[in-house]
């Protein structure tokens, strides 16, 4: 089965903490599953994107065998309610 998650804050192979979006994905692929991850490119700890999608509106990754596609998104998400709420609008429409 082709499974499709989208998700602003998926969680990149190299960050630490609990991440069950990321532990469904493995079981998933485990089960034999093709899996497609839509996700922000900003790091949710952070608030900032990482050099590599800097000027980038899509990036494609490989990550563990999961095809990640990593959209443009606002990194206004904590400034305030309105730097928030483009944050999420600017996932939506990237």
């Amino acid at each position: 089965m082709k499974i499709l998650l989208i998700h602003q804050y998926f969680k990149e192979e190299d960050v630490t903490g609990g991440a069950r979006f990321n532990e469904m994905t493995r079981i998933w692929q485990e089960m034999g599953h093709e899996i497609s991850v839509i996700a922000g490119n900003i790091d949710n700890q952070s608030s900032k994107k990482r050099n590599e999608y800097i000027g980038k509106f899509v990036t494609l990754k490989n990550q563990n065998g999961i095809s990640v596609w990593r959209c443009s998104v606002s990194e206004h998400y904590n400034i305030s309610y309105w730097g928030r709420l483009w944050g999420y609008f600017s996932f939506v429409f990237s």
